[in-house]
This record gives C-alpha cells, structure tokens and sequence, in this order.
C-alpha cells in the first residue's frame, strides 16, 4: 500500500511539472508591493512624454518590443502623439500592471530605469502642436522647410511614390522654454520624425510607419 501511495504521489508530481509557467501578464497587480514614493516615482517616468518612448523602455530598460509598444501606445494614445485628446497618463500601478505583457518582472524593470532615468531637467508643463508653420518661430519655420525637410528626405523610403510634406510641429515645454521639438513628415502613410533640442538642434530621428 505504501508503495503504490509513493507511485501516486511521484505520478502527480510529475504531471503538475507539465503545466507551463503563467504568463508574466497573468499575474496579479503586485501594488502593494511597493511603497507610494516608489510608485510614484515610476507613474513619473512613464507618464514622461519627452524622455520615456518605445525605445527607452525597450532597449534601455530591457523590456519586450510589444511591451514596451503597449506602454507607449496606452499613454500617448492610438495618433501616438502627445498633448492630444485620446492621451491617457498612468494613474497608478495597477493601470501599469493591467497593460498587455507587464507582470512583476516587467515592474521591476521599469522600477530600475525609473531610478537610473530620474529626470533631473524640469518636468514638461506644456505641449503645443501646430499644423501650420505660420504658427511657429520664424526661425523654427524656416528650419522645417530647409535643413530639415532635406533630413527628411534623405530618411525616405526610395520605393515609395509619394513626396515628403510636413505633416506638424509638437513644441514641449518647461518653464515656458521649450526643450524638446518634434517635427513630422508624412510620406504616403509613413511618418518622419525629426526631434530636435531646445536650441533647434537635431537630437534623433524615428521612421515610425
């Protein structure tokens, strides 16, 4: 009898071992985990529209491509531009962890870059976006249709037939001084991104698609 109740045990054992892991976005809100300056510290980093983009949380940070993607996506909304009406913030950790793909070690890991990225310039108090460049310093206006429109063109797609136009400048500001600059092209459906520093210096540029 005591043989077979160890046979019985060994098999169920090793049946459980078959089941796979959950996925790290199946587990529960980790929340309380944390302490409220923790938590808003990372609320900080996330929610910071200038810094914190698909390729900080990726590359940086060490997240999954589609996590990171769900992030960004969830904050600046479908348009993915900022300042904009369908812009959604995060608001607790809870909505952190309820994003496709985000489990502890996910948390972790943004907690980790939170402390690594604190931002250490003022925190962004205004966005404008304009469409037209009369809108625009005129300094700023004559950038777009020269130096960067050229830069533009040089990132284009050769085998698209279609021309690069400007689509919209996204000012952010600080204080009243801008400090990051996002101009965009559009070419066909793909969207050129030039951003620029506070003193019209190009930064780094993104192909979004």
């Amino acid at each position: 009898m005591k043989t077979a109740r160890l046979a019985l045990a060994a098999l169920l054992l090793s049946s459980t071992a078959c089941f796979p892991a959950a996925d790290d976005d199946a587990t529960p809100p980790a929340v309380g985990r944390y302490s409220a300056e923790t938590q808003s510290g990372l609320l900080a980093f996330l929610n910071d529209q200038v810094e914190t983009d698909q390729r900080r949380l990726d590359v940086d940070c060490g997240l999954r491509a589609d996590t990171a993607e769900n992030l960004i996506r969830h904050r600046d909304g479908l348009d993915g531009l900022v300042g904009t009406e369908d812009d959604d913030l995060y608001e607790s950790v809870d909505e952190v962890d309820a994003v496709g793909g985000v489990g502890p070690a996910s948390l972790e890991k943004l907690l980790q870059c939170a402390e690594w990225f604190a931002p250490t310039e003022p925190v962004v108090d205004r966005v404008d976006v304009f469409t037209e460049l009369a809108q625009v310093d005129p300094a700023l206006a004559g950038l777009i249709t020269g130096e960067l429109q050229a830069e533009a063109e040089r990132r284009a797609d050769p085998s698209r037939d279609a021309p690069v136009v400007f689509e919209a400048v996204t000012v952010h500001s600080a204080g009243g001084k801008a400090v990051r600059i996002e101009v965009d092209y559009l070419q066909g459906e793909l969207r050129i991104r030039l951003v620029l520093d506070g003193e019209y210096q190009l930064v780094t540029d993104d192909v979004l698609g």
